[in-house]
């Protein structure tokens, strides 16, 4: 009967080290459980102090965290999961209001942020090694900014363009790293017609952060896991034939085509450059999004 009864035990403690308060990342085509990014907030560190334990033993797990992308993580939470069979002596959520990019530091290398969790060893049965694999989960807001710049010019010269087949003139202005990159890329052709300028503009958004991308508002895996919402922040330009709000990422990519439109008033501001008269015009879009990535560790328990 006591070899049911340990057997019974033992098996319950296996299944219960591989169980998650959280959904596993792979389930939703963002992340591979155990991310490795290095874009955005980056986890250095996440180990206990020891590998092997005995049960009941008190047990650090210790965190280093770093901001490896040019913007500010705000509201970031760390949650320590897959402990339901360690005793805790502090809570499993961490919470930061913000945690600077690299960028705002003189050594252009953001600092790290450390913290540690103190826990007591899983109790197991005597005789018996089991390992168990804490996860640690880490949810923040990020910001992704692209400003690219275009020249436009009269119609006659803007003709020449369209008659050569010539690319549109535009540049990068700025572009900000993190977890989720945007490109933005402008082609011609390029039309002028009734005081109306128009060409079409890509914008190709990558999840490259290892980890699972959501929208801000971040409440329903479903509905929201993958999905983003692009902002123009130029307020003259406009874009038709496309929508902005809710892409779905497929293969951690998306793509969207539009139309840009602006107004030839712009004109009134051309400057002058060698033998033409141009001006530029810089567009900006930027996104707003939850960023989910996290790290598995692991320790063995040995009973006494």
């Amino acid at each position: 009967m006591k070899k049911y009864i340990l057997t019974f035990f033992l098996v319950l403690a296996i299944l219960l080290s591989g169980c998650s308060e959280i959904p596993d990342f792979g389930s939703f085509g963002g992340g591979n459980g155990g991310s490795d990014s290095r874009m955005g907030l980056v986890i250095n560190t996440f180990e206990p102090d020891i590998r092997q334990k005995y049960s009941a033993e008190p047990t650090v797990f210790r965190v280093k965290l770093q901001n490896t992308g040019s913007e500010t993580a705000f509201d970031v939470e760390a949650r320590l999961t897959n402990i339901d069979e360690f005793q805790s002596y502090s809570h499993p959520t961490k919470r930061f209001q913000k945690i600077p990019p690299k960028t705002t530091t003189a050594t252009g290398e953001a600092p790290e942020v450390t913290w540690s969790w103190d826990l007591d060893a899983p109790v197991v049965p005597k005789g018996t090694k089991i390992t168990f694999k804490p996860r640690l989960q880490i949810i923040y807001t990020y910001k992704t900014d692209t400003v690219r710049s275009i020249t436009v010019m009269p119609e006659i010269e803007l003709r020449e363009y369209t008659d050569s087949g010539k690319p549109f003139p535009s540049d990068i202005v700025s572009k900000s790293t993190g977890p989720v990159s945007l490109d933005v890329d402008i082609k011609g052709p390029i039309r002028h017609y009734q005081s109306k300028i128009t060409f079409p503009i890509s914008l190709i958004v990558q999840n490259v952060g290892g980890g699972i991308v959501c929208r801000e508002e971040c409440t329903d895996h479903e509905r929201d896991y993958n999905r983003i919402d692009l902002f123009l922040e130029t307020r003259d330009v406009r874009l038709k034939d496309c929508e902005l709000d809710n892409i779905r990422l497929t293969d951690n990519r998306a793509t969207v085509v539009c139309n840009a439109e602006i107004d030839d008033s712009i004109f009134f501001g051309l400057i002058q450059m060698g033998t033409k008269q141009v001006t530029k015009k810089n567009i900006r879009f930027n996104i707003v999004y939850t960023y989910i990535t996290d790290k598995v560790t692991t320790i063995e328990v040995m009973g006494k």
